[in-house]
């Protein structure tokens, strides 16, 4: 036995013994919030005895309990345990909001396969409408929960009434979200080097997508370290408006290598912007984009489980965590169109698309 097991028993004990502890909890608690399935079953039945405004004590729900479930499943003899894990004092109210709190901390770990679902989807569909809308729905899931919370709390004394939309974040959305995560590899680190790559590569000769990537894609955030000090030559070049390709980068790598660390070899720098001189920057950029977008939402994801699994951490902070790690995906997907590409662009992507794996040979030659 656990302690959330002895809490979960305790809350239930005193419902059947504190005929005052219904009113003031059954309007904030619910039968999903128990971890124990037999729980939520007995928790079910109290809540309807009170809703009906009938007696909430041992022998009433046991019979009801014994209706809903059979005497088989309904397993009766339990009950005692419930009444002796109740202390001859309960504090009842307390007891319901540490449910609460452990059924809130699972609920909240759960957004994180939904963050990385969202991303996934927005990389495969090329647009950043599958992040808006799951972290919308995630945000209302989590002041949700913030208000059930205050209300449980003693915070706040209004009833908590759950957005319609954050009942789509459900039981149903996490088995669908881990459907299309495990239907598809993790994010491979290697390729998105190779990505990054390829787009540094790709401005070396087409200067005019520049300006437009530089909002998005600062140079600490590549992960590819040599072409990381390329990416900081090229905004140095294209900031002093001096000429950009392979003899001016190279110098200005080996320049500046002893703060940045040492770009690729020369023969892969120049080789590399070669290959890249027919690659489209705008779909090169939206790769990227897309892999950051998935990487983000990893971290996120990572930390949401964390920071919910730990219990020294305040529920709120936990909650207001969630909002800035949403925030934090959200606007990660801003480089990405907010709609699918037009079918003539698609099939522009597509023959572009298949330039990559000699640019990949390239790039890792």
């Amino acid at each position: 036995m656990n302690a959330l097991h002895l809490a979960e028993q305790a809350t239930l004990g005193a419902l059947m013994v504190d005929p005052h502890l219904p009113v003031q909890v059954t309007g904030w608690l619910r039968a999903e919030d128990f971890a124990h399935p037999w729980h939520a079953s007995v928790y079910a039945t109290i809540r309807e005895l009170h809703t009906a405004h009938e007696p909430v004590e041992p022998g009433r729900v046991g019979r009801e309990l014994a209706h809903r479930l059979g005497y088989r499943t309904a397993d009766l003899p339990q009950l005692v345990d419930l009444l002796q894990a109740a202390p001859s004092r309960p504090a009842g109210r307390r007891y319901a909001a540490m449910v609460l709190e452990a059924a809130l901390r699972r609920q909240t770990a759960c957004q994180a396969v939904l963050l990385q679902a969202a991303a996934l989807s927005a990389a495969l569909a090329g647009h950043s409408r599958p992040v808006v809308r799951t972290a919308r729905q995630i945000d209302d899931t989590l002041t949700a929960a913030e208000t059930r919370w205050a209300v449980a709390s003693r915070v706040s004394a209004v009833p908590a009434r759950e957005p319609l939309t954050a009942r789509l974040t459900s039981l149903g959305d996490g088995v669908a979200a881990d459907r299309i995560m495990q239907a598809h590899p993790p994010l491979d680190l290697a390729a998105v080097a190779t990505d990054e790559a390829a787009l540094v590569a790709s401005l070396a000769s087409h200067h005019a997508a520049i300006p437009r990537t530089v909002t998005w894609l600062k140079p600490d955030a590549l992960i590819n370290p040599e072409w990381r000090a390329v990416y900081s030559a090229v905004l140095q070049l294209h900031e002093l408006g001096e000429p950009i390709d392979a003899v001016t980068l190279a110098w200005e790598v080996r320049r500046t290598s002893s703060r940045l660390g040492p770009g690729p070899a020369t023969r892969d720098l120049r080789d590399g912007i070669e290959v890249a001189a027919s690659r489209d920057p705008i779909h090169a950029g939206r790769v990227v984009a897309s892999d950051h977008l998935r990487l983000t939402a990893d971290r996120a994801a990572d930390a949401l489980r964390q920071c919910a699994a730990n219990p020294g951490i305040d529920l709120s902070d936990v909650l207001a965590t969630g909002h800035l790690l949403t925030a934090a995906v959200r606007d990660s997907s801003h480089p990405l169109p907010d709609i699918a590409a037009a079918p003539s662009d698609a099939g522009r992507e597509n023959g572009t698309r298949r330039t990559r794996t000699a640019t990949t040979l390239a790039m890792t030659r």
